[in-house]
């Protein structure tokens, strides 16, 4: 398609209140998006410690090796 005829089609813009409008819905969007990745980021964080926390002692032998099961215990 050449320049001429692709200068010749005409795009729908909306009034700029409209386009103003959508700028602000998206911005807020946005700002959600980072405020729900920065919460999903710190609940990582806090599952890894309380796994790590409970799967270790504070010199790294892990609790699930010094388990025994109830079988055993008789």
């Amino acid at each position: 398609m050449s320049a001429k005829r692709l200068a010749k089609i005409r795009i729908p813009v909306p009034p700029m209140e409209v386009q103003r409008e959508i700028v602000r819905v998206l911005d807020l969007f946005q700002s959600l998006e980072a405020e729900l990745e920065a919460e999903l980021e710190a609940r990582r964080r806090q599952y890894a410690h309380y796994r790590d926390s409970l799967v270790r002692f504070d010199r790294g032998t892990p609790i699930i090796g010094r388990w025994a099961r109830s079988a055993d215990m008789r």
